[in-house]
């Protein structure tokens, strides 16, 4: 039996689970290997506690034995070269905070695969004036849950139908603010942005 789906919410969306998780631990990790990382690894799970439940969480959910396989175990979970292959509507719900502290990178992977992709694709955007500019909106979840519910009423009822990529203005502004106007001018988003307020979140 074939398993599909009508419609899916990413909340941030993230193209490469490996790339991220690699992102945000410090680069002393990142680059070490063999018994230097088994070592650093160590002292870092030893006084810092994210870092910990982080790895043993992984321990139950990946199987993860050693600490060198941390990175390795993530390396599957990737959308890339499924582009043409998503067909169903896509709402992406990005924050203030989750742009800023994000690499350029990995900004640009994301955006790439998003502007690659077949599939309708609609964007919102949680400044911090907004209160929900955390990770998955969590400062504000009321914002987020009515975006949502707006869009997932829409969709069913096909009030609007699905139309191309637009991008909320203020989503480009953040990306300027936080990364500079050649991640805008390299993905080309000024000429895809929205022009009505109507399409920002809490407006």
């Amino acid at each position: 039996m074939m398993l599909t789906f009508r419609a899916c919410i990413a909340s941030p969306p993230t193209i490469d689970v490996g790339n991220a998780t690699r992102a945000v631990w410090p680069a002393a990790l990142r680059r070490g290997s063999g018994r230097l990382f088994e070592i650093l690894f160590g002292v870092i799970v030893k006084y810092n506690v994210h870092v910990r439940w982080i790895y043993h969480h992984a321990g139950w959910s990946l199987g993860i034995q050693h600490p060198h396989d941390f990175f390795e175990a993530w390396r599957p979970y990737s959308l890339h070269g499924l582009e043409r292959k998503l067909h169903q509507p896509l709402l992406c719900l990005f924050s203030e905070d989750e742009i800023a502290q994000t690499s350029k990178s990995m900004i640009l992977e994301t955006m790439q695969f998003l502007t690659a992709i077949e599939a309708p694709v609609a964007m919102r955007f949680f400044p911090r004036r907004l209160g929900a500019a955390s990770h998955c909106q969590m400062s504000g979840l009321h914002a987020a849950q009515a975006s949502i519910f707006d869009w997932l009423d829409d969709l069913m009822r096909l009030e609007p139908a699905p139309g191309p990529l637009c991008v909320p203005r203020e989503l480009v502004e953040a990306l300027k603010r936080y990364h500079g106007t050649s991640v805008v001018e390299e993905l080309d988003l000024d000429r895809k942005r929205h022009t009505t307020e109507s399409t920002i979140a809490g407006s």
